[in-house]
């Protein structure tokens, strides 16, 4: 059996965890306002520094062959980061709201074939910022090979991520599970 942890890792736990109590000033990306899909980036913008959220293609083994999988990756940066789009500028879109919670979401895929467990993947689908206003936003990334990353403001933003009919509130994260057979 092959075990693949595409979640974000412990660094970027901790960077998230640094943000709770921040005001989430605002959210840069190609959109010009929400809800949108925003290609490749977005920067959030908080009173503790700015951050950028990439979903970028990188190759990987993906249940058996070698496959373009974008990675959900969350760095600091300068709060000027430039659009992907050629010929696009960078859009401010204010929120001014105090973080009071954040929620990961994670999608476990188990890949059997003939009755035996072949994959088990773990990956990382999105942020939800809980604000102190009790609004939502969220990002996600909706697909394994998608650069877009979806951008959801209201509540409750856990029920907009696809799929939600397995999903399970476990702590400050939800988990889908996901079993597929191979055949």
């Amino acid at each position: 059996m092959k075990t693949y942890d595409m979640r974000f890792d412990a660094e970027t736990m901790a960077m998230l965890q640094n943000l709770k109590g921040s005001v989430l000033k605002s959210i840069r990306s190609d959109a010009e306002a929400l809800p949108s899909s925003v290609y490749g980036i977005a920067e959030i913008i908080t009173s503790r520094g700015a951050y950028a959220l990439t979903s970028i293609i990188e190759v990987a083994d993906y249940f058996g062959a070698l496959e373009d999988v974008a990675m959900f990756r969350l760095f600091p940066s300068t709060g000027n980061m430039p659009s992907r789009l050629m010929n696009t500028d960078m859009t401010n879109i204010p929120v001014e709201e105090m973080i009071q919670e954040i929620q990961i979401v994670n999608e476990h895929q188990e890949l059997f074939h003939l009755g035996v467990k072949t994959y088990d993947v773990q990956v990382t689908r999105g942020i939800i910022f809980l604000l102190q206003n009790g609004g939502e936003i969220s990002f996600e990334k909706n697909i394994w090979f998608s650069e877009m990353i979806s951008i959801h403001k209201g509540t409750p933003l856990t029920n907009q991520f696809i799929p939600s009919a397995n999903s399970k509130k476990t702590g400050p994260m939800t988990t889908w599970e996901n079993a597929r057979e191979k055949r």
